[in-house]
């Protein structure tokens, strides 16, 4: 059985602030979270498309304690028409 909480991740701000919540979803790192989340992480201004550009900090609290690793945001998919998150 798959322990799907070692697949928590919180995403941080430049202050290691917590700022959101995402999920681990292949063995090699990808990451699925909302895009305001990664905006916020980024201090960008909510509704920024194209994809956000810049290092997120991650914390895997379950998986590696206390260890803060990086990822650079790839997909952005608008969730409605008017390109709004």
């Amino acid at each position: 059985m798959v322990d799907l909480k070692a697949g928590i991740v919180r995403i941080l701000d430049q202050n290691s602030t917590t700022v959101g919540t995402g999920f681990l979803v292949t063995d090699d790192g990808l990451v699925a979270t909302c895009a305001h989340v990664v905006e916020a992480a980024l201090g960008l201004p909510e509704d920024k498309l194209p994809i956000p550009q810049g290092e997120v900090k991650l914390d895997f609290p379950l998986l590696a304690p206390g260890r803060i690793s990086t990822n650079r945001a790839t997909h952005c998919q608008p969730d409605r028409e008017d390109r709004r998150h």
